[in-house]
C-alpha cells in the first residue's frame, strides 16, 4: 500500500523587544514594517510582514557586515499588506531563494546578493519609489540542536495538526499501533529543509548525493491502482534533462523487494529471481529476473543498487523506471539539491537490528517552525526496536549536529494492579502500554448465587501510562465474585477475579 506523507509546515518569525532599538515608524499606508525588532535562528525562516498602500510596491532592503541585498515587492491582491519570507539558509549559502512573499503576493526583482548572511544584527529598511519609510532590526542569532525525545498518542490521533503534538507526554516505549513519534527539538531547519518534494521521496534516490562519488541508489515505484507484471526492470537516465551516472556497467543489484501494506519494509523478496543487468544505450540499465512477478495495486517496488558513481554536476534531474510494460517518470537529485532525505544535508535515517527498511523515508512528518521542532511518526505496526537519527549541517562550523533516540515498540497489553471499595463504589486501577489518551474499555463481571450482572465500562490512559474505571455495586452482596477482563481482542492481558469482601 503506498504511503501519503502528511505534512503541516509552521514557520513563523520570533519577536522580541531589544534594548537600545528604536527604529522610526512610519504612517501604516504609507509604508511601514510591522515589528520593529525581529530575532531568529540562522538557517531559519523569519517572516517579515510590511504595510504598503492598495496594490502598491515597495523595496526591502537587508543589510548586516558584508551582506546586502534588495527586493521589490508587489501587494497583488490590493489588501495593503505583504508578508516577506526571508530564507536565512539560503542567503548564507547562496543556494535557493532567499526572499519570496506569500502568495498571491510576489517579489518582482532582486539585486545580487554581496556577501553571505550571518548571526549578528542586520538592518531592515522599507523605501517606496526611491523614498525611505521605516527601518526594523533583524537579529540571527546561532542555532542549536537541543534533544530528541519519543512521544506516543492513540493510533486515530491527526498528525497533520503539528500544534497538538507539543501536548503529548514522553515516553519509553509505544504499543503496537498506536501512534510513534520522535521529536527532534532543533533550530535552523525551516530554511534548508524541503518539505515540499524531500529527495528522499523521488523516483531514484542517490545515497550520498555527492558528485563524482560512489554511490547506492533505490529506485522506489508505486504501482498505484493497477496490476504490473514484469520480468524486466529498466532505469533510464538519460532523459532529455537527464544526468547520467558513471560506471553504469558496475551497477550491483543489492535488493529488490516488494512492499504491501506501507510500512517501508520488505513482504516478499525478489532479489534471488535476478538473473543479471545489461547496460543498453547510454544512460539505460535493464535488471531481469528468471521468473515474472507481479507488483499489485498499491504495492511497492523497492530496487537498491550501487557499483555506480554520480554524475559530476549537481541539481534536480528526470529519471524514468519501466516496470514490465509501464512507465514511471520522476527525479534523481546531486549535490546539495539531494543531500539527505530533506536535502541540504538535512537527513533523517530509521533503522532496526534486522535490516529491513528499504524505504529512505518509512515516516510521516510535521515540521513546526513555530517552537523549532520536527516530528517524525514512524511505523508501528509489529514489535521492534528502532534508531532514529536527525543529522544536519551547523550553520557555524560546517560540522555535522545529529540527534537520536532508540523507539521500542511492544505489544498492546494492560495488567490490573489493585482494586477498592468505598461506600458502594468499586474503583480497579491497571497499568498499559498504550499511549496516554487511549480507551480502555472491560468487562466487569460480578456474579453470586443470587445473581449475575455484567457491567460494560471504559477507563482512559493516563501519562503515567496507568488507568482506573469506578462502578456502583452498592446493590451486591460483600461475597460477590467480581471478573475483569479486557475487550479488545488485540489487547493482552490477564483476567483479575477477585470478591467483594476482599476489596472492602
Amino acid at each position: 500500500m503506498s504511503r501519503s506523507k502528511r505534512i503541516l509546515v509552521v514557520v513563523a518569525a520570533v519577536t522580541c523587544v531589544l534594548a537600545g532599538a528604536t527604529p522610526a515608524l512610519a504612517a501604516p499606508g504609507d509604508g511601514e514594517i510591522q515589528q520593529s525588532v525581529f530575532r531568529e535562528n540562522i538557517d531559519d525562516v523569519v517572516e517579515i510582514p510590511i504595510d504598503i498602500s492598495d496594490g502598491g510596491k515597495a523595496t526591502l532592503t537587508a543589510t548586516g557586515g558584508t551582506y546586502e541585498r534588495s527586493v521589490t515587492v508587489a501587494d497583488t491582491n490590493g489588501d495593503g499588506e505583504v508578508v516577506v519570507k526571508l530564507n536565512t539558509h539560503a542567503e548564507r549559502t547562496g543556494r535557493g531563494a532567499g526572499y519570496t512573499a506569500v502568495a498571491p503576493d510576489r517579489v518582482l526583482t532582486r539585486t545580487e546578493r554581496t556577501g553571505g548572511m550571518t548571526t549578528g544584527n542586520h538592518m531592515l529598511e522599507l523605501s517606496i519609489d526611491g523614498t525611505h519609510r521605516d527601518t526594523s532590526l533583524l537579529r540571527i542569532v546561532e542555532a542549536e540542536a537541543r534533544s530528541a525525545r519519543t512521544v506516543a498518542a492513540p493510533g486515530d490521533f491527526n498528525v497533520t495538526d503539528g500544534t497538538l503534538f507539543g501536548s503529548l507526554p514522553t515516553v519509553e516505549s509505544v504499543a503496537t499501533g498506536d501512534l510513534g513519534v520522535v521529536a527532534f527539538d532543533a533550530d535552523g531547519l525551516t530554511g534548508p529543509m524541503n518539505v515540499e518534494n524531500p529527495p528522499g521521496e523521488n523516483l531514484v534516490y542517490a545515497d550520498p548525493a555527492t558528485p563524482k562519488e560512489p554511490t547506492r541508489h533505490t529506485a522506489r515505484v508505486e504501482a498505484g491502482d493497477r496490476n504490473e507484471t514484469f520480468k524486466t526492470v529498466k532505469i533510464t537516465y538519460a532523459t532529455e534533462s537527464g544526468a547520467v551516472p558513471r560506471q553504469l556497467t558496475g551497477m550491483n543489484v543489492q535488493r529488490v523487494s516488494i512492499d504491501s501494506d506501507g510500512d517501508g519494509r520488505p513482504d516478499r523478496t525478489l532479489t534471488g529471481s535476478v538473473t543479471g543487468t545489461t547496460v543498453g544505450e547510454a544512460g539505460t540499465a535493464t535488471v531481469s529476473f528468471t521468473d515474472r512477478h507481479t507488483l499489485g495495486a498499491n504495492e511497492t517496488l523497492y530496487l537498491e543498487y550501487d557499483g555506480l558513481t554520480n554524475p559530476s554536476t549537481d541539481g534536480t534531474y528526470a529519471v524514468s523506471v519501466t516496470v514490465g510494460e509501464h512507465t514511471h517518470t520522476g527525479e534523481v537529485a546531486y549535490g546539495p539539491a539531494g543531500d539527505g532525505v530533506f536535502g541540504n544535508g538535512v537527513d533523517v535515517t530509521v533503522a532496526d537490528e534486522a535490516g529491513m527498511f528499504v524505504d529512505p523515508m518509512p515516516f510521516e512528518y510535521v515540521l513546526d517552525g513555530e517552537v523549532d521542532t520536527l516530528y517524525v511518526t514512524l511505523p508501528t505496526d509489529e514489535p521492534d526496536t528502532m534508531d532514529v537519527r536527525l543529522s544536519k549541517p551547523n550553520p557555524t562550523d560546517g560540522a555535522t549536529d545529529s540527534l537520536s533516540t532508540s523507539v521500542e515498540v511492544v505489544p498492546r497489553s494492560i495488567s490490573f494492579d489493585d482494586h477498592d471499595l468505598e461506600d458502594g463504589k468499586l474503583t480497579v486501577f491497571g497499568s498499559s502500554t498504550l499511549a496516554p489518551g487511549s480507551d480502555v474499555e472491560l468487562y466487569m463481571h460480578a456474579e453470586n448465587q443470587f445473581t449475575s450482572r455484567l457491567y460494560d465500562v471504559r477507563a482512559v490512559v493516563n501519562e503515567q501510562r496507568g488507568f482506573q474505571t469506578s462502578v456502583d455495586v452498592s446493590d451486591l452482596r460483600d461475597d460477590t465474585t467480581v471478573r475483569v477482563t479486557p475487550q479488545a481482542d488485540d489487547l493482552q492481558g490477564t483476567s483479575y477475579r477477585f470478591t467483594l469482601a476482599e476489596a472492602s
